[in-house]
């Protein structure tokens, strides 16, 4: 996840000196990993940030992240990742 919220700051400081209406805040992420490791969905549970497209690209980070494959049982996992934009 590291890599896709670092990706997000850098994307957010482009958009904001390239004259984006985009505003500091919050999003939390909902993010569901496969046991295989692979994201297969990723959604918003809560948002202060109004930039619709920024919040899209930032899932689409997101979702071409890879976690590590658990094994044992086939069950999926879905957890809440809260990330912070602009300051």
């Amino acid at each position: 996840m590291v890599p896709a919220i670092c990706g997000g700051q850098a994307l957010f400081e482009h958009m904001k000196s390239k004259g984006h209406e985009i505003n500091a805040g919050y999003v939390v992420f909902r993010v569901m990993v496969e046991y295989t490791g692979e994201v297969g969905y990723v959604g918003v549970d809560k948002t202060t940030i109004q930039s619709e497209r920024f919040i899209r690209e930032v899932r689409d980070f997101i979702m071409d992240t890879d976690f590590i494959l658990w094994g044992g049982d086939e069950a999926d996992t879905v957890f809440l990742y809260p990330a912070k934009f602009g300051r």
